[in-house]
This record gives structure tokens, C-alpha cells and sequence, in this order.
């Protein structure tokens, strides 16, 4: 009889790690759409639409993690839920589902399911519609209004306002609220937003569109290339935008793709730092002297290198 070998600390730990990632990985499949769905209706590129619908099994694979990504946004809007009704509201109407027909014919449809209305307590019977997300790298906490998710450099956050919009749009109602949850907060906040007849137009128009090329069977122009977009788009292996970024590797790793976001948000620190840094070593370039100087809490030295050049250096005192 083979005797299977101890597995070490550090293997153990290792394997489970793979046999779970590739457990969630091995869920993930690509859903097949038979209309616009509200989700996705603020995407800037009519023809990413277009090709949802009419190519949809041709999008790239699925990156490492995006379904553990997925699983962890529905726990959030569990946790947040349960937040709600701790606090005495009733979460009710969830995943009730919801549509627009775009104009030429009834086979033209948007649809989306709201993720649940707030009532009880001293809202009385009024029932205010949200829409969860959960953010991370403290956006929830750093938003203030919802037409700044609009801009964002980041092509799923400028998909939340059309997607809530239209949800007003759909039940005729006034205003509602995006239910922003922090990742590493874990708090919940409520972000109003009120409806837009013309930005829901403009929503509209491109359904429109997208759907006269279903129609047609005859793929949308291009959009401008958007550096924050077409690279990472799940079709851009057959749009291929004319730009030199053609033909260049795509890297699916949600966790590279973290730590890039991550580093982009500490630009202006280390920006910054650097202008600080060399205005601090400006006061002291014509110090041809070896020694310490203390300042506040931190001592500034001057020492020269065999070569002799002059170094400056800064460390904080340690009392």
C-alpha cells in the first residue's frame, strides 16, 4: 500500500488556495443576452453592445477570479441588506424585475432586475428604490455625486448612473439611491440620485442605434479609442481599435490588475514626495560638510562617497 507523503504547512496552504480558486473559476460562464441589458446600457461603445448580443460567444475567456469576484459582490449586498434591517428598515421588491422598450418595435427591449427598495421606520410606507454596489480602494467613501461616476476612468463605474437611471425610468419614479458599500470599510453609503430625462435619452439613443444594427446585421462604427476602455474590453480581439496598442498581449489577472489600479492612485503622493524631496535637498547641495542637522522630528545628514560626491540624506529621529 502507498502511504501518501505530509504535506507541509506551506503545501497545505498552497493547495487549498489553488483547489478553490480553480473551484470558483470553474463556475464562471459567460451568460448569452437576447437584449440590452440595463447593466450594461451605459457602456460608451455601441458596437461592445452590438457585439453582447450578436457575438456574444466570442468574448475573450473569462480573466482568473472574475467569478470569486462576482461571489463576493453578493455577499456584500447580503451584508449591506442586513445592515438595513438591523437598523429597523425593511429591505423588500428584490431582484424585481424591470424594463424599457427602446423605440422601433416591441422585440427592442432593455431589462435589469432593481436590487431592492427600503421602506419601514420612519420612512413610513414609502419605499425608496436602490441599487448596491460594492467599491473598493475607498471609492464609496470618496464619491459625493452620482454624476461623477460619469467620468470615471474606470469603464464599470460609468455604467452604475445609466443603470440606476434607467430603473427610475422604468417604474416612474423621481429618485432613488446607489447603495455604495467600502470594501475595506465595511460600511454602507447612500448616494442620491435623481432622474435625468435627457442623460436617459442619450441612453436611449444608443440602444436605438445598437438595435438598427441587429437589424441590419452590420456592426457599429468604432468608438474613439479611450485608453481606459478598448484594451480591456472583453471584444477587443475582433474590433481591434486603429491605435498602436493593436496587437500587444492582453493580461487577464484581476490581482495585476489591482495592484496597477492601486499604484495609479498613489501617483499623486509619490508626485508629490519627489518635488519635497529635491526641495529639501536644494537647501543643502552647496553644504561640502559632513554632519547631522535636526529639524522638528527628523535629522538631515551630509556625507561624500570615495568618489567625492556630495550625498544628502533624511531619516526620522528615532526620540
Amino acid at each position: 500500500m502507498t502511504v501518501a507523503p505530509v504535506l507541509t504547512i506551506t503545501e497545505i496552504a498552497e493547495r487549498l488556495e489553488a483547489d478553490i480558486r480553480e473551484t470558483k473559476d470553474a463556475k464562471f460562464r459567460w451568460s448569452r443576452p437576447t437584449n440590452i441589458w440595463a447593466s450594461s446600457a451605459g457602456h460608451p461603445c455601441d458596437r461592445c453592445k452590438f457585439y453582447e448580443i450578436a457575438r456574444w460567444d466570442d468574448r475573450l475567456p473569462p480573466r482568473p477570479g472574475l467569478q470569486a469576484l462576482f461571489d463576493q459582490g453578493h455577499l456584500e449586498a447580503a451584508a449591506s441588506k442586513a445592515d438595513i434591517e438591523e437598523a429597523g428598515f425593511q429591505v423588500i421588491r428584490a431582484e424585481e424585475p424591470v424594463n424599457v422598450l427602446v423605440r422601433g418595435g416591441r422585440h427592442r427591449l432593455i431589462s435589469g432586475r432593481m436590487d431592492f427598495y427600503v421602506t419601514g421606520k420612519w420612512l413610513g410606507r414609502r419605499q425608496i428604490p436602490c441599487e448596491h454596489k460594492g467599491l473598493s480602494y475607498g471609492r464609496a467613501e470618496s464619491i459625493e455625486n452620482w454624476r461623477d461616476l460619469i467620468t470615471a476612468p474606470q469603464i464599470w463605474l460609468r455604467k452604475y448612473p445609466a443603470q440606476m437611471q434607467l430603473y427610475l425610468l422604468m417604474q416612474n419614479a423621481e429618485e432613488g439611491l446607489l447603495a455604495l458599500r467600502g470594501k475595506e470599510s465595511g460600511q454602507i453609503g447612500f448616494l442620491p440620485i435623481e432622474l435625468d430625462p435627457a442623460y436617459c435619452e442619450g441612453i436611449l439613443q444608443s440602444a436605438e442605434r445598437v438595435y438598427d444594427a441587429l437589424d441590419a446585421n452590420l456592426e457599429p462604427a468604432r468608438m474613439k479609442f479611450d485608453e481606459n476602455v478598448c484594451p480591456s474590453c472583453d471584444f477587443v480581439h475582433i474590433c481591434a481599435p486603429e491605435t498602436e496598442w493593436v496587437g500587444h498581449p492582453v493580461i487577464q489577472d484581476a490581482d495585476l490588475e489591482g495592484h496597477l489600479v492601486t499604484r495609479a492612485g498613489y501617483a499623486e503622493i509619490v508626485r508629490t514626495y519627489n518635488a519635497t524631496d529635491k526641495a529639501i535637498k536644494a537647501r543643502f547641495e552647496r553644504v561640502e560638510q559632513d554632519g547631522t542637522w535636526r529639524c522638528g522630528d527628523w535629522l538631515i545628514s551630509r556625507t561624500t562617497n570615495k568618489n567625492g560626491v556630495w550625498r544628502t540624506q533624511i531619516k526620522e529621529a528615532k526620540s
